[in-house]
């Protein structure tokens, strides 16, 4: 690594005609003779566009619908790398919406890439339509409730099966985490459903756009879990040359001067050929998780929480009540083992993810997820 600098710009829009912009140059470098980024007339032009853009999706949606609240947030990083003998300009970036309508509060990420067309009037229209749906998607009249379940079903539907496959799975294939985990004793062996093939993927450009690590290596799609048999881990250089794995093109830092870690770029399963309709009336009760705020994994036990941010409970797969947000208690391994069903439905978001205190955007994606059994509502994790 010879040079680097990093270029972050942060925007805000509410939809009760408040605008907040705030800009910031982060420069960083190691080599005396490189040039800082001049980027203030840039700034402007950018936040005037943004803030334009943004204006047209709080427009459409009020020809549609009266949400409560909106907010939209655009971040974006610029980020120059000399790798491999030549600059790699990498783009990071997402565009969130924080949505309130009937009394409920969700987010959603966009399908498309915010840079570096940030600027493409159409993406923005279409997002705004995208919320549109989801709010139309919301049942009316439907009783609310705090929902306790010691063993159920629970089907997991994208965005939200990206962040289980993510936090539950992707952190314990990680080799740093992975010597630790019982995934260990696994490596080779058959590990979760038969029809389960989980790959992470850096050449999507969902994580950033770019053409290498922050090691100089090329990024790769990695086949880790295939046929419910666990094949590969995510690798950096030490960790490869350590434990003689495949070297996947995942040595990842925040910083210039941050410590490289095996991170994921995007990670998702193969879709299925299940509908989520078919799904939702396997079972006589089930959860339907629309999206999460999140979750965590104990990467000594493989025992994770998972918060709900929009949450239903099924009777003979029809909506009979919306679930206060709650917790969700499993096993990494009894969860790859209790994989009973994959939709057909495979899409891709982005999440900002947390390691060791450095923050990094990451692709998700994921089909439809059905978990045969689940703890809900319960503050600890019991076998």
């Amino acid at each position: 690594m010879i040079s680097e600098y990093k270029i972050n710009r942060f925007t805000k829009c509410s939809s009760n005609a408040t605008f907040e912009s705030r800009s910031g140059v982060q420069y960083f470098s190691n080599d005396i003779n490189s040039t800082q980024y001049n980027n203030y007339e840039d700034n402007i032009y950018v936040y005037k566009t943004l803030k334009e853009l943004m204006e047209l999706i709080n427009a459409e949606i009020k020809k549609h619908i009266n949400v409560e609240s909106i907010d939209l947030f655009i971040n974006e990083e610029i980020q120059n790398v000399k790798v491999n003998h030549q600059i790699d300009t990498r783009f990071w970036g997402r565009i969130k919406a924080l949505v309130k309508f009937n009394d409920i509060t969700f987010s959603m990420v966009p399908y498309w890439h915010p840079l570096p067309k940030y600027s493409n009037e159409k993406d923005f229209k279409d997002f705004a339509k995208e919320i549109i749906n989801r709010c139309l998607g919301i049942p009316n009249s439907i009783p609310k409730k705090d929902f306790v379940s010691n063993r159920i079903p629970i089907i997991f539907e994208s965005p939200s099966s990206g962040v289980l496959l993510h936090e539950v799975f992707g952190h314990l294939l990680e080799c740093d985490f992975f010597i630790h985990s019982p995934f260990k004793n696994y490596l080779g062996k058959k590990i979760g459903n038969e029809n389960l093939n989980i790959f992470d993927n850096g050449t999507l450009g969902y994580h950033c756009i770019s053409q290498y690590d922050d090691e100089g290596n090329e990024l790769k799609n990695s086949l880790l879990i295939e046929k419910g048999y666990l094949k590969q881990l995510i690798a950096d250089k030490m960790y490869s040359k350590m434990l003689n794995m495949e070297l996947t093109g995942n040595g990842w830092r925040e910083f210039p001067d941050g410590k490289v870690m095996p991170r994921m770029t995007t990670i998702y399963a193969q879709e299925g050929n299940k509908s989520l309709d078919d799904i939702k009336r396997i079972y006589e009760e089930t959860v339907l998780v629309k999206s999460l705020h999140g979750g965590q994994v104990d990467i000594n036990s493989g025992d994770f929480t998972l918060y709900t941010e929009e949450a239903y409970v099924l009777h003979k797969g029809v909506i009979t009540n919306y679930i206060y947000p709650t917790v969700i208690y499993g096993n990494a391994i009894d969860t790859l083992h209790n994989i009973v069903e994959i939709g057909n439905d495979l899409k891709f978001t982005r999440m900002i993810c947390g390691k060791q205190g450095q923050m990094m955007p990451v692709g998700i994606g994921g089909p439809s997820l059905l978990i045969k059994e689940l703890k809900v509502g319960r503050n600890h994790y019991e076998k």
